[in-house]
């Protein structure tokens, strides 16, 4: 539903460029319309960015569809407290800081909380962005490393409720690696 840094794909499809405060508007009236069109139909809608007419829902889904989502600044952390199910964080390289982590956590604590929602039911995934060498046998520790930096940054901000295993993969070259 997102892609405020993939422009040229939203582009190459036909859709419009944003700048980034009408990307995240944009992205709240899709969720709001997702979460509406869910097991009923819509009859009309007009927003600032979308309009819908007539929209069917379809075959109900056999399990809940989870909405993820992934964002750093202040008001993509509120949006995800708002109305998101999962907020899945990159760690590392340009992305968010082992420091900032706990910043995050509390971002989208405090916004559920004002939406009336349980910051609990929130899950968190965190992707671990690492360079990794040409050493397949490095990589658990490379990564097992990373995972306990991000986890003592991380502590006091909510039990696992998940394993905490990881898994590496180097895009092209079909080698992964479990920690």
């Amino acid at each position: 539903m997102g892609a405020v840094a993939f422009w040229h794909a939203v582009e190459a499809t036909g859709g419009p460029r944003r700048t980034p405060k009408e990307s995240v508007g944009a992205l709240e009236e899709a969720l709001m319309i997702r979460r509406t069109l869910v097991g009923r139909a819509i009859g009309l809608v007009r927003r600032q960015h979308y309009q819908v007419m007539g929209a069917h829902h379809g075959p109900q889904p056999t399990h809940p569809v989870r909405i993820w989502l992934g964002g750093y600044v202040p008001r993509m952390l509120r949006l995800t407290g708002r109305l998101a199910d999962g907020w899945l964080a990159g760690l590392g390289g340009h992305y968010l800081s082992p420091e900032d982590a706990p910043k995050g956590h509390a971002a989208v604590d405090e916004a559920a909380r004002r939406a009336g929602r349980d910051a609990k039911q929130i899950e968190r995934v965190l992707n671990i962005m690492v360079p990794l060498d040409d050493q397949p046998s490095h990589w658990r520790d490379q990564l097992a490393d990373r995972q306990r930096a991000a986890l003592r940054n991380t502590a006091g901000q909510r039990p696992a409720r998940r394993s905490s295993r990881i898994r590496a993969a180097t895009w092209g070259r079909g080698r992964t690696a479990d920690a």
